[in-house]
Order: C-alpha cells, then sequence, then structure tokens
C-alpha cells in the first residue's frame, strides 16, 4: 500500500481535496495538525493566500475555440479515440 502525505497552510482547500479523493475510492486514514515551533498555527501574514478561499482562479470568459482546431486534418475514429481514452475499461 502506497500512503501520501500533504502538507497545506490552507485548510478549506485540504478537506475539499480529501473530499474530491474519497469520491475516487481512496482511504483517507488520518489527519493532524502541526503547529509551528511557538505552539500556535501559522497566521497569515499580509501578502499570502487567503486561506479562507480556494487558490483556483476560474477564467471569466473561456476561449473554447481556441482548442476548436487542434484535430483539423486528422482522420478521427470515435472507436480508436474511445480505446486510447478509456484503455479497454469501457
Amino acid at each position: 500500500m502506497v500512503e501520501v502525505t500533504i502538507r497545506t497552510d490552507n485548510e478549506l482547500a485540504l478537506q475539499k481535496l480529501l473530499d474530491f479523493i474519497s469520491t475516487l475510492g481512496f482511504q483517507v486514514v488520518g489527519k493532524k495538525q502541526v503547529k509551528n515551533g511557538k505552539g500556535k498555527s501559522k497566521a497569515v501574514k499580509a501578502g499570502e493566500q487567503d486561506l479562507t478561499e480556494l487558490p483556483i482562479v476560474w477564467a471569466e470568459e473561456p476561449d473554447v475555440m481556441a482548442l476548436a482546431g487542434i484535430w483539423e486534418g486528422q482522420e478521427i475514429d470515435p472507436e480508436q479515440l474511445r480505446k486510447d481514452a478509456w484503455g479497454g475499461r469501457l
């Protein structure tokens, strides 16, 4: 069995990540909070990331047509594409 340790100051991002990986069937075996050397949790300093929001930036107007031509001039076989993407897991 493989174990992974994740360290972050962003409690909200960690919780969202744990929720997500749980839906994929991974087992979350433990969670602990490590405090700094003075016995207090690390405080957010000016200019650091806001720990109450997820560190994700969404495009306000995504350019969906930017990828429209990536298959131009190529033969596309839906069955082969599906097989390549899923590797026979369907």
